[in-house]
C-alpha cells in the first residue's frame, strides 16, 4: 500500500514469512481432508526454459486420485501428469496439522499465448478442482 511508510527490505521479508505462516495455519485449521490446491507454477525463464515445475499442496498425503492436465490455447490438453509422480515433503502447521507439499518437475511446459493447468480429481468423475490460465485467457 502506498499509504504505508517505506519498510527496510529485512522487515518486508520477515513480514512476508509471517503472512505465509498465518495463511498456511488458517488453511490448515479450516480445510477438510479433501483440500488440495496448486500453490506455485514455474513455466518460463528468460532465454532457455529450465527447472520447470508445479507445486501442489494438500492436507493429506494420499493424492493418488489427483492429476494435473496442461492446456494450450485451443482448450485441448497436451499433457497429463499424476500427482503420485511428485517429490513429496511434509511440514507441520502451528496447530499441529500436517501439510504435504508435492513438487512435480515437468519439462516442456508451454509458455506461448493462452496456456493453462487444471487440478483434476479422478474419483469424482474427473472433477476440475482448480484451473489456472497464464499468458492469456483460455
Amino acid at each position: 500500500c502506498s499509504c504505508l511508510p517505506p519498510m527496510p527490505m529485512r522487515s518486508r521479508v520477515v513480514l512476508r514469512a509471517l503472512l505465509h505462516v498465518l495463511v498456511v495455519t488458517a488453511v490448515a485449521a479450516t480445510c477438510t481432508e479433501s483440500c488440495v490446491w496448486i500453490n506455485e507454477l514455474h513455466y518460463d525463464n528468460a532465454g532457455t526454459d529450465v527447472a520447470e515445475f508445479v507445486e501442489v499442496v494438500s492436507m493429506v498425503n494420499d493424492v493418488s486420485a489427483f492429476s494435473l492436465a496442461f492446456y494450450q490455447y485451443t482448450g485441448a490438453p497436451y499433457k497429463t501428469v499424476d500427482l503420485t509422480d511428485a517429490t513429496t515433503t511434509v511440514t507441520t502447521a502451528e496447530d499441529g496439522s500436517d501439510i504435504w507439499v508435492h513438487v512435480l518437475k515437468i519439462s516442456g511446459l508451454r509458455n506461448g499465448n493462452q496456456d493453462g493447468i487444471a487440478l483434476v480429481n479422478s474419483e469424482i468423475e474427473n472433477q476440475v478442482i482448480e484451473f489456472l490460465s497464464y499468458e492469456g485467457t483460455i
